[in-house]
């Protein structure tokens, strides 16, 4: 039994044992349970894909060891924090999917070609075919434009109080990693590293500032240009 395993089944007396046979103690058990929760929601994802075809299956295989899932994140105030994330040899949650899909039917003997999906491990060309244009969380969107080869993204709150909105312009890194996180305030964390380009805080506890302030110009006209061509894109659909 695994430590997963161990945690999902209410096992203390077994997740103590992996800890001692593993390096497993720098990880607190909330950490770990929320690792177990994301994975199974990416098992769940690829067994009903692969269900789709064999209905007999009924488990995956993940080549993965729990601790891929973990990523060390330095964050203010000047500390490491432990995030659950997808393996870092995966360019995205789908191409861990891919992995995990491709990896179960080839242990079971089913050929590449039936199988029909990659092995999670794109090159840096094929990842650059499948980038999608927009992604999308709880307060955040980013946005690619194929046209310049530029990554944007915005972090929006709005509530009863006002509205604060903050953009930046990110890069290729960053846009692959944003949503591949099992909390979605740490794909804000990974925006707010990058270059920031406009800010609006507008709230009924006043602001520490100008109420719009644009932090480079160039950058903003360029995102907001890049929103605009998406948006007539998504009208001729």
């Amino acid at each position: 039994m695994n430590i997963l395993e161990a945690i999902r089944n209410d096992d203390l007396k077994q997740v103590v044992a992996c800890v001692e046979d593993g390096n497993m103690e720098q990880h607190s058990e909330q950490d770990l349970q929320y690792a177990a929760e994301f994975r199974e929601g990416v098992y769940a994802e690829a067994l009903e894909r692969i269900q789709k075809l064999h209905p007999e299956i009924e488990s995956v295989v993940d080549r993965w060891p729990v601790e891929a899932y973990f990523q060390e994140h330095w964050d203010y105030p000047g500390k490491w924090y432990t995030i659950v994330a997808i393996p870092e040899e995966c360019k995205s949650r789908e191409a861990l999917v891919d992995a995990i899909v491709s990896d179960t039917l080839k242990q079971r003997g089913i050929s590449a070609a039936e199988r029909g999906v990659g092995d999670g491990l794109t090159t840096a060309e094929e990842e650059e075919r499948s980038m999608k244009t927009k992604k999308k969380g709880n307060n955040w969107t980013a946005y690619y434009d194929p046209e310049t080869g530029r990554y944007f993204a915005e972090i929006m709150y709005t509530s009863r109080e006002g509205r604060e909105q903050y953009d930046y312009e990110i890069t290729q890194d960053i846009y692959s990693r944003l949503g591949t996180f099992a909390d979605d305030t740490d794909n804000e964390r990974l925006i707010r590293t990058a270059k920031r380009t406009y800010s609006f805080e507008n709230t009924m506890y006043g602001t520490l500032g100008p109420e719009r302030t644009v932090w480079d110009e160039e950058a903003n006209e360029a995102m907001q240009a890049a929103v605009r061509k998406q948006e007539k894109r998504k009208e001729k659909r």
